[in-house]
């Protein structure tokens, strides 16, 4: 495992906060997101901490996550809200609900709020926090906007996300209760912290893609696959946003070595694709295309062959003196055995 690097706290603050002006938060908001994310660090838990700038920027380059929203209120029953985010960094949304939640509780004696369509929230057990020094208890529920990743008890398929539960009791004359965990055996942020750190995960908190019990983090790590290694990357969703081509160096820089790989870009739109598949020739890549026709359509669309741009891809790979290749010949290219 690698040794870990110590840096000085309210300086690491202040480079937070930095940043979140500099991207274009009020001065409010990027303290808030620079406090929350510090805050995690030095509660012990690096995954919610400022190993997550790096995504909320990502997210922001993505449009993904909106600066200096305020929350809206949606439904208001005086002690049952439903609030929107409006896609605002979560730091901010969840302060803000927290705020509403106190003053209606303190009006009402109770309130159940629920908060949506909002960037990630970071460590819940900070908003539990809120309300303990209010003078409130609180319980959260947490669902998680993702892909499958949690397999039932004694499952080997993945059916859940890690959804924490949270629950915050303030005492008399003694240390408030905080507990605030994953759903699952581990939280996704604490493998990514191992995985960093160049070390395990605990036992039994991991399978494999084959639903059994592991403790090496990916099955590359595990040597499971051997190399030279094959990645796919594929950017878009039907109907979605647009995928930034400026990520593809983000992501080659965490490949294993000897390493090929190719991208596939889903979304329909000629332009993002030919962004990716330059970026891609600049990186030295591969670029997968000419497989599918224009089956995601707008109703009342007539569906369109790509074959045209796939004749001006092949062309532009041509120019810039990339092999273009078959199924057939990729494989002979990238010693890929057929039927592999």
């Amino acid at each position: 495992m690698e040794s870990e690097v110590l840096l000085p706290t309210e300086e690491m603050r202040q480079w937070v906060s930095n940043l979140w002006r500099a991207a274009g938060s009020a001065e409010q908001e990027a303290q808030l997101t620079a406090d929350h994310l510090i805050g995690a660090n030095l509660a012990g838990h690096d995954s919610h901490g400022v190993g997550m700038v790096a995504p909320y920027v990502r997210s922001l380059q993505a449009g993904e996550l909106q600066l200096n929203q305020r929350i809206s209120i949606v439904t208001d029953a005086e002690s049952l809200l439903v609030v929107d985010g409006n896609r605002g960094i979560g730091q901010s949304m969840a302060f803000q609900t927290m705020q509403l939640a106190v003053e209606r509780a303190r009006r009402n004696g109770v309130v159940i709020v629920g908060l949506r369509n909002t960037h990630h929230i970071g460590r819940v057990g900070h908003w539990a926090e809120q309300a303990i020094a209010a003078g409130f208890a609180s319980i959260h529920f947490t669902n998680v906007v993702s892909r499958p990743i949690v397999a039932p008890h004694g499952g080997r398929q993945s059916r859940f996300g890690t959804n924490p539960l949270t629950v915050g009791l303030p005492r008399r004359n003694a240390p408030p209760i905080l507990l605030d965990f994953a759903s699952s055996a581990i939280a996704v942020g604490k493998v990514r912290v191992a995985y960093n750190r160049k070390g395990q995960a605990p036992a039994g908190v991991l399978i494999d893609n084959e639903g059994n019990p592991t403790e090496v983090l990916g099955l590359i790590a595990a040597g499971m696959i051997k190399p030279p290694y094959m990645i796919q990357f594929v950017f878009g969703v039907p109907g979605g946003m647009h995928p930034d081509a400026r990520l593809l160096p983000i992501l080659i820089d965490r490949l294993p070595p000897r390493s090929e790989w190719s991208i596939s870009c889903q979304t329909g739109d000629p332009e993002t694709y030919v962004r990716f598949m330059m970026q891609a020739f600049v990186e030295n890549g591969h670029v997968r295309t000419g497989m599918e026709d224009y089956v995601y359509l707008r109703p009342g669309e007539l569906a369109t062959s790509n074959a045209a741009m796939v004749e001006q891809w092949v062309d532009t790979a041509r120019i810039w003196g990339r092999p273009v290749a078959s199924p057939a010949d990729a494989r002979a290219l990238l010693g890929i055995a057929s039927g592999a």
